[in-house]
This record gives structure tokens, C-alpha cells and sequence, in this order.
């Protein structure tokens, strides 16, 4: 600002009377106010960019946890809901305006063994994770939790709900497959073992039937009723021969009746 400006200035918001000696201190005074001014518009603009930042951090935060897998819920000490991600959405099948006026123990949950929810439950969880089915018993969760403690809100409850209902169902697959396994193992050891005997037992039946081949020449009719009693057994042994080497070959059989 030029000198006669700031007279001027100064002659038309104070009136008369200025004398042209108290230039030099009203240019001070003026100059003066402008860097208190720029100051002020440089900490207002530096203010404004911290506060975006932490507009944006907060955002982001918010939104890496919506997108979480795992539902979230952030609870007070009295066990009331404040907060919630689409995830815990998602798995209690509610929405967050009916989640966010809930309690805990409102919530369609159980633990493994029966009972409902609670806060003395939350401490529990803080210890160590637990099994948690839905009101149906169609869903699984494995749940969690850990307090929330700052100088400036009150104390509360983060409660983390992971869906294990697959996992689960494929550790029992995986189970119910190991004892088939098992089974099979067993079946075929035994298989095995039907098959040693049966050609065991067929080697002594092809030695009776050899004394028996003799017995039935004999002149003697005691002799030769005696041969025909082995013979009948003889047919009896072999066809449990062959029904034990059918099972230890695995063969299905089929019995039928055919004219001869």
C-alpha cells in the first residue's frame, strides 16, 4: 500500500485530523494486520487439509472394516450394539438399523453347549474363542472378542463372528471318508484271509474226495453208504470253498435256479 492510500484511508474511517506524522504508524498498523491475516488464512488452510486427512483415514478405516469377511460388532460395557459391518449383516441376517438398536443377547446366536448370550459371555470370549451356532443350528461361527478401552469413549467390546460352517462340514466329510477308508482297509484284510483259507480248505477236500473216490468202489454197501454221505458233504464244502474265494475276489454273486 502506497503512504497517500493509507492516509486516505485512515482520513475516511477516522475522520479529520490526521496529520501526515502518523503515516509511518498506520502503515505499520495496516502491514501489520495483513500478515496476522495471511498467518491466519495459512493455519486455516493447513487446519482444513489435517482435518480431510483425517476425514479420509476414518473413511478408509470404515471401509476396510465393511469389508471384512468376518462380522464385527462393536458393543458398549452393558452389552449394547453400536456398530456393525455388512458381514455381521450378512450372518445374523439382520440389518444394521435393527442390529445397532440390539443387545447382545437379542442376537439369534447360541453357544456350542446351549445357552444364550450374555456380557459375562464377552469375557469369556476375551479368554478364548468359542463355538457358536445361529437359532437353527445351520450356521457355525467361531467367536471372539476384545475390549475397547480409550481415554475419551467409554469402555466397550469388539466381538468378532468368524463362519466356520464349512470348515466344519468338511473336517466331517473328511472324517466320515477316513472311516470308510478304514472299513475298506478292514474288508479287504479279511478278504484276504477268506482267501488263504478257502484254498486251504479246498486242498483237504481234494484229499477226502480222494478217499472217498476209493470208498465208493468198495463191495462193501456200509462202505459205499459212507462214500455217498462224504460226497454230500464234500458238495457242501466246496461251495462254501467257492463263496469264500468269490468274496475274497470281491465278486458279486448271484445265485439263480437253471434247468439241467
Amino acid at each position: 500500500l502506497s503512504l497517500p492510500a493509507v492516509v486516505a484511508a485512515s482520513a475516511y474511517f477516522r475522520g479529520p485530523g490526521l496529520r501526515i506524522e502518523d503515516a509511518p504508524r498506520l502503515a505499520t498498523s495496516v502491514a501489520a494486520g495483513w500478515i496476522a491475516a495471511l498467518l491466519l488464512i495459512g493455519y486455516l488452510r493447513t487446519l482444513s487439509h489435517l482435518v480431510t486427512l483425517v476425514a479420509r483415514k476414518e473413511r478408509r478405516a470404515v471401509e476396510l472394516v465393511q469389508r471384512l469377511p468376518d462380522a464385527v460388532l462393536a458393543l458398549d460395557a452393558e452389552g449394547r450394539i453400536s456398530a456393525c459391518n455388512r458381514a455381521a449383516e450378512a450372518a445374523l441376517d439382520m440389518p444394521a438399523e435393527v442390529l445397532e438398536r440390539s443387545r447382545l443377547a437379542d442376537l439369534p446366536l447360541r453357544t456350542a453347549q446351549g445357552s444364550t448370550t450374555s456380557p459375562d459371555l464377552l469375557t469369556e470370549l476375551a479368554r478364548a474363542p468359542q463355538r457358536m451356532v445361529d437359532a437353527e443350528g445351520q450356521r457355525q461361527f467361531e467367536a471372539s472378542a476384545r475390549p475397547l478401552t480409550s481415554d475419551e469413549d467409554e469402555p466397550g467390546w469388539l466381538l468378532l463372528l468368524r463362519d466356520v460352517t464349512e470348515h466344519v462340514r468338511a473336517i466331517a466329510e473328511g472324517e466320515d471318508l477316513r472311516r470308510q477308508l478304514e472299513h475298506a482297509q478292514k474288508l479287504e484284510a479279511v478278504g484276504r484271509l477268506a482267501g488263504g483259507v478257502a484254498h486251504d480248505f479246498n486242498n483237504i477236500l481234494q484229499t477226502v474226495l480222494g478217499y472217498s473216490d476209493l470208498l465208493s468202489t468198495s463191495t462193501d454197501p456200509e462202505a459205499r453208504q459212507i462214500a455217498e454221505e462224504q460226497g454230500t458233504a464234500l458238495q457242501r464244502g466246496s461251495s462254501l470253498t467257492r463263496q469264500l474265494l468269490a468274496f475274497a475276489r470281491k465278486e458279486t454273486q448271484a445265485p439263480r435256479s437253471v434247468q439241467v
